[in-house]
């Protein structure tokens, strides 16, 4: 919130992946008026399969996941924990699948994830708060990612009162990263509908052209 109005961007098309993505819900939740339209791809927020059951051994395994990272990392070592979280979430020899560049990326952005883990929210929202935003909002996810993602997308989209859902067909977890233009072109394709419902024909401003990032800073 604070770096959109530093730089005067509002309303803006904001993308969030991963814990980014559960970043961009709780922004919608308590500040929607600096939301033009929303796209978040498999947000983690475990907290929303509590009630359920039968998720619960799966929830349990990854939450133990992040905690061996998290032990790794509290220890110092950034690369071997950014290298167990990707395998833990997009599985064995996912690390070795990355370009050298993005998992320096990773390992920098590593102790970032160590804060996360640590916050009582990182894995929960306000759903009563996000029902009253008003901004059309995407809901991605792979349909080769691990299958708990799925019930809380479902969970979000009962939530959010303006929600289109898209699979990305072959993807996983990083989309971005296996199936680039799928992803560029489903989240584009979302903020020009959003521009087109207010009615206009002007062009955005140069700061509106593009969406605002806010990709996780954990290893995912």
């Amino acid at each position: 919130a604070a770096l959109i109005e530093h730089l005067n961007l509002a309303p803006a098309h904001i993308v969030g992946l991963s814990l980014g993505g559960s970043i961009v819900l709780r922004l919608a939740a308590r500040r929607p008026d600096l939301i033009r339209s929303l796209s978040v791809q498999e947000p983690p927020l475990l907290d929303l399969l509590a009630d359920d059951p039968g998720q619960e051994p799966e929830m349990q395994e990854v939450l133990d996941q992040v905690g061996a990272v998290a032990a790794r990392l509290d220890a110092g070592d950034a690369e071997g924990g950014a290298h167990q979280f990707i395998e833990a979430i997009l599985g064995p020899g996912a690390w070795e699948y990355l370009p050298p560049e993005q998992q320096q990326i990773l390992i920098s952005n590593a102790p970032t994830f160590l804060d996360e883990t640590r916050d009582p929210e990182a894995f929960t929202v306000d759903l009563a708060a996000l029902a009253t935003c008003p901004r059309p909002a995407l809901l991605t996810y792979g349909d080769q990612s691990p299958s708990w993602f799925v019930p809380i997308v479902a969970k979000l989209a009962m939530v959010l009162p303006r929600v289109e859902t898209r699979v990305i067909a072959g993807a996983g977890h990083l989309p971005m990263v296996t199936h680039p233009a799928e992803y560029a072109a489903a989240v584009m394709a979302h903020a020009d509908a959003a521009e087109a419902e207010l009615g206009t024909n002007v062009p955005p401003p140069d700061h509106l052209e593009r969406p605002v990032g806010a990709a996780s800073a954990a290893p995912a």
